[in-house]
């Protein structure tokens, strides 16, 4: 899944892999262990944000 933002500005479209969000035009990594609500870890489990994703 890609995220896409459309011209804003004379801005280019930025397109984004799922894990990723743009940000000045460029697609930076979203920390999925910052908000127990973009990852699915049990709130026991220990959760490591990776490149585009993360683990449990």
């Amino acid at each position: 899944m890609f995220l896409s933002l459309g011209k804003s500005g004379g801005s280019p479209n930025v397109s984004c892999p799922t894990g990723y969000m743009p940000k000045n035009r460029k697609c930076e990594d979203v920390d999925e262990c910052s908000d127990s609500n973009l990852n699915a870890c049990d709130k026991n489990a220990a959760c490591t944000n990776t490149e585009g994703s993360y683990t449990c």
